[in-house]
């Protein structure tokens, strides 16, 4: 989804227009997104929540480079889209000059090919409030995914992950579908002592659990999903 950026630039970029467009085909490949602690409750509603090794918590969207949650039509069809796929097609990235990010776009998205786009600066160079406002929506995920990691850390250094696959079997076939990620021991949770509960309901780690923990039911019916399509 982000394989192709550019940094955007007042010199090279003047006359570019912007215009949202409901229109996710960008994302049809995409089988999984990131998620912040301020979305999993949200999230969890819709899809099955895991962790990855290292970094924040993992949306999955799909299997086999498809993306259950784009129909035909490029729809999205639940109602919260994550905040990954929202910022598209504008992402932060590393800057050379530490502790700088730098506004980096995917200029063949179709948001610059409609009508009606609204310019990203004026006609001096200068950032539109269009612009300003892009950039504090990407600036807040970037604090919160950063967040969503130290939380992470959390739970893989209290020992209470536990790396799981999915599979799936076809006659004498076995397919490995998703490898590599993590769920909470329910029961290595439970054991945890009462202070690490109570430090973990104050820096917001404890909504972070449970949200995951009701996510997993997602799993069961994205599977389902998966396998119909395939029939």
């Amino acid at each position: 989804m982000f394989s192709n950026t550019t940094p955007l630039s007042s010199d090279a970029h003047r006359d570019l227009r912007y215009k949202s467009v409901p229109d996710y085909s960008f994302s049809a490949n995409v089988t999984s997104a990131p998620i912040t602690y301020t979305e999993m409750l949200v999230a969890a509603k819709y899809y099955p929540v895991v962790f990855p090794k290292e970094g924040t918590p993992v949306a999955i969207l799909g299997f086999d480079g498809n993306n259950a949650f784009v129909d035909e039509t490029g729809q999205w069809t639940v109602p919260y889209v994550p905040s990954h796929v929202g910022r598209y097609p504008f992402i932060l990235s590393s800057s050379s000059r530490a502790g700088e990010m730098m506004l980096m776009v995917a200029l063949d998205a179709p948001h610059f090919k409609t009508d009606g786009g609204k310019r990203l600066f004026d006609e001096n160079g200068a950032e539109t409030p269009l612009l300003e406002g892009i950039k504090s929506y990407l600036l807040k995920f970037q604090n919160e995914a950063q967040k969503s990691e130290r939380l992470t850390k959390e739970l893989f250094d209290a020992g209470i992950m536990e790396e799981r696959v999915i599979q799936r079997k076809r006659g004498e076939v076995t397919r490995t579908m998703l490898s590599s990620f993590y769920v909470v021991d329910q029961a290595k949770f439970n054991a945890l002592p009462d202070e690490t509960i109570l430090g973990w309901r104050r820096n917001g780690t404890l909504p972070l659990v449970y949200a995951h923990l009701l996510s997993l039911s997602n799993l069961s019916s994205l599977k389902r999903d998966e396998a119909a399509g395939e029939a």
